[in-house]
C-alpha cells in the first residue's frame, strides 16, 4: 500500500504512481489529486471517503478514474451510516450520481451540477443562484433572447400561449416522485411537435411508472390545445361562463347555457382574415370575431350535451376546426 497527495515532492509522487501502475503497490491511498487526469487501466476498485462532501463534478471525475479499459469496475461511495447527517444538497448529488451512471451522461450531469450550484455572473465572479430558480433550459433560453436583443436581432417568435380552464392538468409527485424527472417530461411535452409526440411521450410513462392517472391524461390534452394554438400564432385561450351558469362538471351544466371559448388572436395570427370573418358570418350565433381580434365560439345547447360537458373536446373541437377552415399561413 502506497500513499498520494498533493504536498509530497514531484518526484516521490511519480514514483508511487509508477509503482502503483506496475502492480508493484496493490491499494492506493490518495487524496482528490487523483481526479486530475491520471488513468490507470488496471484499477479497478475505488472508495470515495465522505463521499457527501464532494461536489458532484469532483464526483464525476473520481468516478471516470475507473473503468478506464475493458475491466468491469467498480466506484463506492462511503457517506455516514445515519441518512440524517446527509445535507439536502448531498443528497441531490448522489442521486444525480447514482442515476446517471452510463455512457455518454456528462451533458445531464453537468446541466444538474449547475442547477445545484447557480450560475455565476459572466461580468463578475458572484454566484446568484438563478438556474436554480428558474432551471437551465429556461435560463439558457432567456440568456439568448437577451443576447440577441442586445445585438438588435429581434425574432418572431411566438410566445408561448396561455391556457386558462379548470381543469387538474400536471404530474402528480406520487407518479414521478424525483423531481428531475418530473421536470424532464414537463420538458419532452413543451417541446412536442404534434399531438402524436404528446401522446407518445404518455405512453412512454406509462410504461416506466404504471398507468397514468387522469390529471397526466389531461395535461397530455392541455398540450395539445397549446399545439393548436401555436399553429395559429393565439395568444391565449380562456373560457368564459354566464352569471347564471351552473358549475362545470355538476349535472346542472349539461342543461345549463353552455360556456363560451375564447381565443385571443393579438400576435398576428397565422390565420386567414377573410376565411374567418367568412366563418363569422356564416354562423353568427356560434362565432364572433371582435375588434380585438378575439375569437369567441359558443357552442349549441345540443352540442354541449353531446360532447358531455367535456370543456376539453370542446376545445379540440374548436380548434381544429378554425385550423381546417381558415388555414394557416406559411412563415418564413
Amino acid at each position: 500500500m502506497k500513499i498520494a497527495h498533493g504536498q509530497m515532492e514531484a518526484h516521490q509522487l511519480e514514483e508511487v504512481m509508477l509503482r502503483f501502475m506496475s502492480h508493484e503497490t496493490n491499494m492506493l491511498v490518495c487524496t482528490a489529486i487523483i481526479e486530475t487526469g491520471i488513468d490507470v487501466s488496471t484499477a479497478n476498485t475505488m472508495f470515495i471517503d465522505h463521499a457527501d462532501e464532494f461536489g458532484l463534478a469532483q464526483l464525476y471525475q473520481l468516478r471516470g478514474r475507473m473503468g478506464r479499459s475493458k475491466e468491469r469496475a467498480f466506484a463506492y461511495l462511503v457517506i455516514p451510516s445515519t441518512a440524517e447527517g446527509l445535507s439536502p444538497e448531498a443528497r441531490k448529488r448522489l442521486d444525480v450520481l447514482q442515476r446517471f451512471s452510463e455512457l455518454g451522461t456528462k451533458f445531464q450531469i453537468t446541466q444538474h451540477d449547475l442547477e445545484l450550484r447557480g450560475a455565476g455572473d459572466m461580468l463578475d465572479k458572484g454566484q446568484h443562484g438563478h438556474v436554480t430558480a428558474v432551471g437551465y433550459d429556461l435560463y439558457a433560453e432567456l440568456l439568448k433572447e437577451t443576447v440577441e436583443e442586445l445585438k438588435g436581432r429581434h425574432t418572431n417568435k411566438v410566445p408561448d400561449p396561455d391556457i386558462n380552464l379548470p381543469v387538474a392538468a400536471y404530474i402528480p409527485d406520487k407518479y414521478i416522485s424525483d423531481m428531475h424527472e418530473r421536470l424532464s417530461a414537463y420538458q419532452k411535452l413543451a417541446t412536442a411537435r404534434d399531438a402524436k409526440d404528446v401522446y407518445d411521450i404518455i405512453n412512454t410513462l406509462g410504461d416506466v411508472h404504471g398507468d397514468p392517472p387522469t390529471k397526466i391524461t389531461a395535461l397530455a390534452d392541455v398540450m395539445v390545445l397549446k399545439i393548436h394554438l401555436r399553429e395559429m400564432a393565439a395568444r391565449s385561450l380562456n373560457l368564459g361562463l354566464m352569471p347564471d351558469a351552473p358549475p362545470l362538471g355538476t349535472p346542472e351544466s349539461l342543461t345549463g347555457p353552455p360556456p363560451q371559448i375564447i381565443i385571443n388572436l393579438k400576435n398576428h395570427p397565422r390565420l386567414d382574415v377573410e376565411r374567418m370573418a367568412h366563418m363569422a358570418a356564416e354562423d353568427p350565433q356560434h362565432l364572433r370575431l371582435t375588434p380585438q381580434q378575439k375569437l369567441i365560439y359558443t357552442p349549441t345547447k345540443n352540442k354541449w350535451r353531446k360532447i358531455n360537458s367535456d370543456i376539453m373536446a370542446l376545445c379540440r373541437v374548436v380548434l381544429r376546426r378554425i385550423l381546417d377552415e381558415a388555414g394557416t399561413k406559411k412563415t418564413t
